[in-house]
């Protein structure tokens, strides 16, 4: 629906609680512009705060796009401009992430699209439809189907078709993935499916192929932000300058570029200048996060790699404490002293919810996990991934795809093979034959059961079941229609379906109804945040593609949670997890050699200086979340693989000034030339 902002007056944005580099950075409106912004130097309020202003100019609300990465990121955007613009509907606004701005261009333009209707394919739909096909290629193993997914993904990330790759594909081995491809392709889109990589992909194609699409676009897009600019793409860079304008904004920081392994690229922001010249250039310096000691010393770790854009990281805030490096024995001994210092800091007043402990492996959880749970701390592990990898809940998001009447196979497969979903009286023969006349005849999954209803080609028995299914999927999709509440259509198609009362009576099966529950509690959250037009109301379809897009994100590393309670507990979570966060108090475990730098960037990476330099990137990240205590600790020896091997403390300590460090425990016996002399080791 398309809004009238002609009659809205907007009154000047107050700038006045900016610092000068952030007010230079919302005034400057025309032209491009690249802000490098360091560590909680105010970023997001710079970005919030110059839409506002533009609208406040005149421009039109709906020409004025952010593009971040998370939905979490995007959320709080949304949030903000929100507070600065009460008169608008911001949810309508181009305020979202690259795979949100993606499907919207392509449910625009469907008509010029292979597919007249498409579904996204989610994480568990992507697994099953590689476990099928690699089992009919005889190529299934499950180390073959992860390492396919992700080849897979790196190509379309970097934008070639089938016919490309094959083109390009010179070995052995790139044949047979290329040949996986062609058949991975075909079979998304037999059952008209998109899988996450193809929301980018495919626009990008689609925007290519027809210059009067892209054309609208750039006149519509009057003034472009990008958001963490150094993680994007080689997709969502060429993506950027199709769309993008004269008026361009990029955000981000060279050294927080942390993402290697899913594509993304720091030449980029360091590319803008060249790529647009006469481009402005602003640094926001200041930081308003954390203490001044930690400000220096995790500036003095970054500030070692030679590929980065130099700039200088300052703060008023107080000096603060000095930064804790603390040697144990082992890791057991780090659990402990990680532990004692938490519960000294609780008797002093803070609360659970003030700690974050990192790490750079998820198995180095384990036994922070054990002391915690000794000492009785509360805890939890950020994985937002951790409830859609539910049974329960992959069961209820299929029995609403085909409510929805996709074409996914996935989605019904599990409907009738799941050992959470009721039984359908079909036997694992009769789909797999099913299954054969898929592939034989192009037919979805659904259609090819109807036919053979219709052809009654099974048993008394089974053809009655077929008929009990067909009917099923077809009084679900009449609630689908009529029923235009989203929380009560979600809540009518899973009772229909069984998946409630086929829990009960046992208290395993009970104590998986919450999360069934909760998928209607989502669709709550959907229709009052995310739906894009609250007059017509959520639809069914529109839900599904943005539970794709919160799974994908998840997939894809990010920190987050689905809903917004917050658990007053300590947080453990991989150093990728926690950018874009921040904690009172802050321990980084295991910075050693093979831990912080990773083993593999200093034996395989073919690329060593450029693997080391992610490495340190990754350690600064980390430290910078902290805003009053940070902690880095290490272990002499430690226990890997069953056995126990001595360690070394990383080669990122020795780049710390002393001047702001505190030495405890236990000095390593030969600190050269990891590490700095430790005279001073209490």
């Amino acid at each position: 629906m398309e809004l009238d902002f002609s009659t809205v007056d907007y009154t000047p944005v107050d700038l006045s609680s900016l610092n000068e580099e952030q007010r230079k950075a919302v005034l400057t409106t025309e032209g491009s512009v690249l802000v490098l912004a360091g560590p909680g130097s105010g970023k997001t309020r710079v970005t919030t705060t110059r839409i506002a202003h533009l609208v406040a100019l005149g421009h039109e609300p709906m020409g004025i796009v952010a593009i971040t990465f998370t939905n979490k990121a995007a959320a709080e955007m949304r949030q903000r401009v929100r507070a600065l613009l009460p008169n608008i509907q911001v949810r309508n606004m181009w305020i979202l992430t690259f795979h949100s701005m993606c499907l919207r261009i392509l449910k625009d333009s469907t008509h010029l699209l292979d597919v007249e209707k498409f579904t996204i394919f989610d994480e568990d739909a992507v697994k099953a439809l590689f476990r099928e096909l690699l089992r009919d290629l005889d190529l299934h193993t499950h180390h073959l189907a992860k390492s396919f997914r992700r080849k897979i993904s790196e190509i379309k990330n970097n934008l070639l078709d089938v016919g490309q790759y094959y083109g390009e594909a010179d070995t052995e081995d790139e044949r047979t993935l290329a040949q996986v491809y062609e058949e991975y392709q075909s079979r998304l889109r037999a059952q008209q499916g998109f899988d996450f990589d193809d929301l980018i992909f495919e626009t990008v194609r689609l925007l290519e192929h027809n210059p009067a699409l892209l054309a609208k676009y750039r006149s519509q897009f009057h003034h472009m932000h990008v958001d963490e600019y150094q993680d994007t793409n080689s997709a969502q860079y060429k993506l950027i300058g199709l769309l993008a304008g004269p008026n361009i904004m990029v955000v981000g920081d060279d050294d927080q570029s942390i993402y290697r392994f899913r594509g993304s690229n720091p030449k980029h922001i360091r590319a803008f200048l060249k790529d647009r010249p006469g481009s402005t250039l602003i640094q926001l310096g200041q930081n308003y996060r954390s203490t001044n000691q930690i400000v220096a010393v995790s500036s003095a770790l970054v500030a070692k790699n030679r590929s980065r854009a130099q700039k200088r990281l300052r703060t008023e805030n107080a000096s603060g404490e000095p930064v804790r490096v603390h040697g144990a024995r082992d890791e057991q001994g780090e659990a402990e002293f990680v532990v004692a210092e938490i519960l000294r800091l609780l008797k002093e007043g803070r609360e659970p919810k003030d700690f974050a402990v990192l790490y750079r492996t998820g198995a180095q959880s384990r036994i922070i996990e054990t002391y915690l749970v000794r000492r009785g701390i509360p805890y939890m592990v950020v994985k937002g991934s951790s409830f859609f990898d539910r049974a329960e809940v992959k069961d209820t998001l299929a029995v609403l795809r085909v409510a929805a009447g996709s074409l996914n196979n996935v989605a019904l497969g599990r409907v009738l093979t799941s050992p959470t979903m009721p039984r359908r009286g079909i036997g694992k023969g009769s789909i797999k034959k099913m299954s054969a006349k898929v592939l034989e005849t192009g037919l979805s999954l659904e259609d090819a059961f109807r036919d053979a209803h219709a052809e009654r080609s099974f048993s008394s028995a089974t053809h009655k079941a077929i008929g009990r299914l067909t009917a099923l999927i077809d009084e679900v999709r009449q609630i689908v229609d009529s029923e235009p509440d989203l929380t009560k259509l979600v809540s009518k198609v899973v009772e229909k379906f069984g998946l409630v009362q086929n829990l009960m009576g046992n208290e395993e099966g009970e104590e998986r109804i919450p999360n069934i529950l909760e998928i209607a509690n989502l669709a709550t959250e959907f229709n009052t945040r995310e739906a894009s037009d609250p007059e017509e109301g959520a639809t069914i379809d529109g839900f599904l593609d943005w539970l794709a897009l919160v799974q994908g994100e998840f997939t894809g590393g990010s920190s987050g949670r689905i809903t917004s309670d917050p658990k007053n507990a300590v947080s453990l979570m991989t150093a990728h997890a926690s950018k874009g966060l921040e904690f009172p108090a802050v321990f980084l475990v295991g910075v050693e050699e093979e831990f912080m730098p990773h083993w593999r960037a200093t034996s395989d990476d073919p690329d060593a200086q450029t693997a080391i330099e992610e490495e340190r990137r990754l350690a600064y990240v980390a430290m910078t979340r902290a805003e009053e205590l940070l902690y880095l600790t290490f272990a002499l020896r430690r226990t890997v693989n069953g056995r126990t091997l001595s360690r070394r403390p990383s080669r990122f300590l020795g780049a710390l000034p002393v001047a702001h460090l505190k030495l405890s425990g236990r000095a390593p016996r030969a600190p050269k030339p990891i590490a700095r002399p430790w005279e001073r080791w209490d």
